[in-house]
C-alpha cells in the first residue's frame, strides 16, 4: 500500500480490501489507522539577559498532534519552570515554552509527538554574565603564565649556578 499527498484531516481508520483476481469478491480486509501529522521543529533563541538569569524560548508552531515541549541542561536535567504557551488553531498547535538559566553551558530544547513516534531538539550555548564557574579562560592563562614562570626561575637559577 503506498498513500502519498496525506493530509492531516486525511487520519483516521480505514479498511483495506484485497481482490481475487478473477473476481471482484474480497480475497483479504484488514482495518488500518492511518495517522498523519505535521512535525514540530523546535526554534530556539536568546530572549533577554536579567538579574536572575539569561531568558530562552523555545517555539514551535503548527504541529500536529500536540507535542510535548521540555528544556533541558546539558546534565539532562529538566530546566522548564512554566508549563507552555498552547495556542490550537483546529488540529494545529503552536507553542511557546520559556525559562530563565542562571549558569553558562549548552541547554536543548526537546520536542516529542509520541503518537507520531518523532522527536526534533535545537541546543544553544548560553553564557551567563555574572556565573562565577564560567572561568575556564582563566584557568588556562592562569596555568600558561604558571608555566612560564617555572621555566623562567628554572632559567635563572641555571644561570645563578654558572
Amino acid at each position: 500500500m503506498k498513500i502519498i499527498e496525506a493530509k492531516v484531516s486525511d487520519s483516521g481508520n480505514y479498511n483495506c480490501m484485497y481482490l481475487n483476481q478473477e473476481e471482484i469478491v474480497p480475497a483479504e480486509e484488514q482495518f488500518v489507522q492511518l495517522t498523519v501529522g505535521a512535525f514540530a521543529k523546535p526554534s530556539v533563541r536568546t530572549i533577554k539577559e536579567t538579574g536572575e538569569g539569561t531568558l530562552l524560548s523555545c517555539e514551535v508552531t503548527g504541529a500536529s498532534p500536540e507535542p510535548s515541549v521540555v528544556w533541558y541542561d546539558s546534565a539532562g536535567r529538566n530546566v522548564s519552570v512554566k508549563s507552555p504557551e498552547v495556542k490550537k488553531q483546529g488540529v494545529y498547535h503552536d507553542i511557546l515554552l520559556k525559562t530563565t538559566v542562571i549558569s553558562t553551558g549548552y541547554y536543548t530544547c526537546i520536542v516529542t509527538q509520541k503518537e507520531l513516534h518523532h522527536q526534533m531538539n535545537e541546543t544553544t550555548f548560553v553564557r551567563v554574565q555574572g556565573d562565577q564557574r564560567n572561568t575556564g579562560f582563566k584557568v588556562e592563562l592562569g596555568v600558561g603564565l604558571g608555566g612560564l614562570g617555572l621555566l623562567l626561575f628554572m632559567f635563572f637559577l641555571a644561570c645563578f649556578v654558572c
